[in-house]
């Protein structure tokens, strides 16, 4: 008996069109359909989860009769007919992980409006870790990004840098000087998601959990000015940890140039004013004449945000590449919670003349700003 079969594929929807002899019963007629099926389909990439189902086929009584099987749609997350994007970011495996390191300059100024400013440049190192786990695919919908077997949370990356430097201190009080010197360190675990909305482009949206410090370390000087004779400065340590939610728009371009825009807004969670004034800054008398130190004093400010955005530019020719990156961060901080100065560890609380109110401190308002550029390798 010859049975012709019959395959055509249009869109998503199957039909049998070539000619297949058959010569036992119907069971093995369907096996030898299927097999030329996946003959036809070649080189035709066919996602793990597509299931071919069909009906039974309809065998007529004469010796050379046809197989009947009417088409079905193909069940697939995927329309056919959409080509895969190529790119940089699907061929080159190497940006599953690498490393990059540098040094960085910057532009820093601390101010607290009304009372006083610093600013100085600061120089550093800085290093990063990313790992991607898995290469998104384009999307043409919502339910793309929640399939089971579709884009996932791919990006993961930890970064951090460290800085030193002189600033400039200066106020309406007591005049300006050279004499902090300041250091600091800022460390980060972020989480991304690539999106491929066109050739040689990924968008990347992420989240993650930072911690920052400052060390502004001038204890025990002497202020050089006659109206503070005696005077003494103090080191001052502020930390915040906060959490960055952000977008990096990342663009290839000829000769192996890619491009990497990155605007971010900083939510601050804590932030901690540490005024270690016992290192002979602040010095009062009782009414008996006592001299005391103030204890260090640890104020909650913790009501601010920040935000931050650079443009980095690499080159991806070779296994090492290069890049030059500049950057602004600004950071705004609101007033901290009042506290009573004390002495002697607690056990000496001050009060005014009167003895009925307490002496109080408290942390002003702040902002922050740094403009800067980083030089850097990656592998």
């Amino acid at each position: 008996m010859n049975v012709i079969l019959r395959i055509t594929i249009i869109g998503g929807i199957l039909c049998l069109t070539s000619g297949v002899h058959a010569y036992s019963g119907r069971d093995q007629i369907v096996d030898q359909a299927l097999d030329r099926v996946e003959g036809n389909l070649g080189q035709q990439r066919v996602h793990k989860d597509i299931a071919l189902t069909y009906p039974e086929a309809e065998i007529s009584s004469q010796d050379h009769g046809e197989i009947s099987i009417p088409p079905k749609v193909v069940s697939s997350p995927r329309i056919s007919g959409r080509s895969m994007k190529t790119s940089t970011y699907e061929q080159d495996k190497s940006l599953s992980m690498n490393f990059e390191f540098g040094t960085e300059m910057f532009y820093h100024k601390f101010k607290e409006p009304g009372y006083m400013e610093q600013d100085g440049f600061l120089y550093g190192l800085q290093a990063a870790y990313t790992l991607r786990t898995s290469f998104n695919k384009d999307t043409l919908g919502l339910s793309d990004h929640f399939s089971e077997h579709r884009n996932k949370l791919n990006v993961f990356r930890f970064e951090g840098m460290l800085a030193f430097g002189s600033v400039d201190f200066d106020s309406d009080d007591v005049g300006t000087y050279t004499v902090r010197d300041n250091f600091m360190y800022d460390v980060r675990g972020l989480a991304g998601y690539d999106f491929l909305p066109a050739k040689g482009l990924i968008l990347t949206p992420y989240i993650g959990i930072a911690y920052r410090y400052l060390r502004d370390d001038s204890p025990g000087r002497i202020l050089p000015f006659a109206s503070f004779s005696g005077a003494f400065d103090f080191k001052r340590e502020s930390t915040y940890l906060y959490m960055p939610f952000g977008l990096t728009t990342t663009k290839e371009y000829d000769r192996g140039w890619v491009v990497d825009l990155t605007m971010e807004y900083d939510l601050l969670l804590n932030g901690e004013q540490n005024n270690h004034y016992n290192d002979g800054g602040y010095k009062v008398r009782d009414s008996l004449g006592q001299l005391y130190i103030i204890d260090a004093m640890e104020f909650d400010q913790d009501k601010g945000y920040g935000f931050r955005t650079s443009a980095r530019f690499t080159n991806e020719n070779g296994d090492i590449c290069y890049f030059i990156e500049p950057y602004f961060r600004y950071w705004k901080i609101r007033d901290s919670e009042t506290l009573q100065f004390t002495s002697n560890s607690g056990s000496v609380r001050w009060v005014d003349s009167t003895g009925t109110i307490p002496r109080t401190g408290q942390q002003p308002k702040n902002e922050t700003t740094e403009a800067g550029i980083k030089l850097g390798l990656r592998y």
